[in-house]
């Protein structure tokens, strides 16, 4: 993961935020506080994804991630867990043929 200057995040660059959370333990709910990595805005990653142009095309995979970054997310307290961290967009994508 990269800041917004496009310099890795190290060990000694995280703020670490801590909120009341809510589990469930049996029947009963239960809150507790839960410490997480914050990553300030703006942050950028790169990534390599490989994927079978036969059978999906480069449009699909776009969408796929574009669709993902909306409501799915990345890491914890993201929309797919009812959160509102993690969200993304996607801002290139291209093929390299080998």
């Amino acid at each position: 993961m990269l800041d917004g200057d496009k310099k890795p995040y190290s060990g000694d660059r995280y703020v670490i935020d801590t909120r009341r959370v809510q589990l469930q333990s049996g029947r009963q709910r239960v809150g507790v506080l839960r410490s997480r990595a914050l990553v300030e805005v703006p942050w950028m990653l790169e990534a390599i994804l490989e994927f079978n142009s036969e059978l999906c095309s480069l449009e699909n995979v776009k969408t796929a991630l574009v669709r993902a970054g909306q409501a799915v997310g990345l890491l914890d307290f993201r929309p797919a867990k009812k959160g509102w961290f993690g969200k993304f967009e996607v801002k290139d994508i291209w093929t390299e043929v080998q």
